[in-house]
């Protein structure tokens, strides 16, 4: 019964960020573990039936929060990165950036790198116009604007409404 009261307390104390994001004070083990028990459940039956929009928000809450865009021009490295430190969730990351067609997934190994955590990278142009279409880096205002600088940067011609000349013989 305490457990239940203690639950009841910690939810009235919410605080919402600006992007959407729960912050909760005093969050104990408890409610986190309930908490990724429920996430790791929707996300594993939407990964079964392969909906890819909603994988797709999926991946865009996890991108705010854990997600990161790395542009240079001048040493000319481009890529995007999804961190986890969690086995399980990693791999059902792996499989949703598959899902969406992510095709050139690299990964990163925090015993061989300077980072903490382990990484999904991607270089390749054509998975970052999917992140674009399903709009994944959208809902953080300094992350877009990264994002649309390194889209930016490949300087080609917009996609939609560009037809070829046809010429009548």
């Amino acid at each position: 019964m305490y457990v239940i009261a203690d639950l009841y307390l910690q939810i009235q104390k919410l605080l919402v960020s600006d992007y959407g994001c729960i912050h909760l004070k005093y969050s104990s083990v408890i409610f986190r573990n309930f908490f990724l028990n429920f996430v790791f459940e929707i996300f594993n039956d939407f990964l079964k039936i392969k909906h890819k929009n909603i994988l797709g928000l999926i991946l865009k809450g996890y991108f705010a929060g854990d997600g990161n865009v790395t542009f240079n021009l001048k040493p000319r490295r481009k890529a995007v990165y999804f961190c986890s430190n969690d086995i399980k969730l990693f791999s059902m990351l792996k499989e949703a950036l598959k899902t969406i067609g992510v095709s050139s997934i690299k990964e990163t190994y925090p015993e061989y790198t300077r980072t903490h955590t382990k990484s999904l990278v991607f270089y390749n142009f054509k998975d970052f116009q999917l992140l674009d279409d399903y709009a994944i880096a959208d809902t953080v205002p300094y992350k877009r604007k990264k994002f649309e600088k390194l889209l930016k940067s490949y300087k080609l011609l917009p996609r939609a409404g560009f037809e070829p000349a046809i010429t009548s013989s």
